[in-house]
Order: C-alpha cells, then sequence, then structure tokens
C-alpha cells in the first residue's frame, strides 16, 4: 500500500529462543505511511521478528510524529496488521497538552486511537499548557 518501515540498530544477535526474531541493541525505526508524516522511533533494545516484520521496541522508547512526542516503556507494531501499541507510563507532549496513561493502540491506516489506563481505577491524565 505504499507504506514502509525502516529500522536500524547498532547490532543485532538472532534470538536463541526463536531464529527468526532478532535482539537489536541502540534502535532507531522510521514509518513511513503513504500521504502522512513520518513516524520516528527510538529506543536501547528491541525484538525484531524477520518473517512477519513485527517489532516490540523497549526501554527509553521516544516516538516522534509531527509536533507530538511520546515517551514509554514499550512500543510494539504490527505492519502486516497495521496496528500499533504504545504501553507503560505514557507521557504525551504537544504544543497544548501533557498527558499521562498507560496504554494506546491505535490503527495505522484510519487513525482510530484507544487510550486507557490498566488499573480500571486510575483515571488518564490530561494538563493543558
Amino acid at each position: 500500500n505504499g507504506n514502509r518501515f525502516l529500522i536500524e540498530a547498532r547490532y543485532g544477535e538472532i534470538n536463541t529462543n526463536d531464529i527468526n526474531v532478532l535482539n537489536l541493541v541502540e534502535v532507531n525505526g522510521i514509518i513511513y505511511l503513504f500521504n502522512k508524516p513520518p513516524i520516528n522511533i527510538s529506543s536501547d533494545f528491541a525484538k525484531y521478528n524477520k518473517i512477519n516484520f513485527e517489532t516490540i521496541f523497549y526501554t527509553n522508547v521516544n516516538i516522534n510524529y509531527e509536533e507530538n512526542s511520546i515517551k514509554s516503556d514499550n512500543f510494539q507494531i504490527s505492519i502486516n496488521k497495521n496496528l500499533a501499541s504504545i504501553n507503560g507510563n505514557i507521557v504525551y507532549n504537544n504544543s497544548e497538552v501533557v498527558s499521562y496513561a498507560d496504554n494506546i493502540k491505535f490503527n495505522l491506516l484510519n487513525e482510530n486511537v484507544i487510550i486507557n489506563m490498566f488499573d480500571k481505577e486510575d483515571n488518564i491524565k490530561i494538563n493543558r499548557k
């Protein structure tokens, strides 16, 4: 569909539990969606499945999209399913708000977003600037 995914790392090793998975260190990725601005991702580590291209970025995850910045514990992308999820200590920041949540799921094609907390007793926090 004209979408591309580029991933680079300082180095990688074959996962001893699954030869189709690469364990990556010091990782940068860019998602190029057709007719949309790129999404830049960086993390200390990632697991990349070379068969289905599923990638899990973890530890010091930073995501930048246009004027939006997201920091989290994990970012998982499934290119084949056009789905992504961000979870764990999410801080979403742009020129208007700073928000805090536990989980964000979104569809890469139609941009539908679901934001929630793991503990149903907690609330999503949104602070206007």
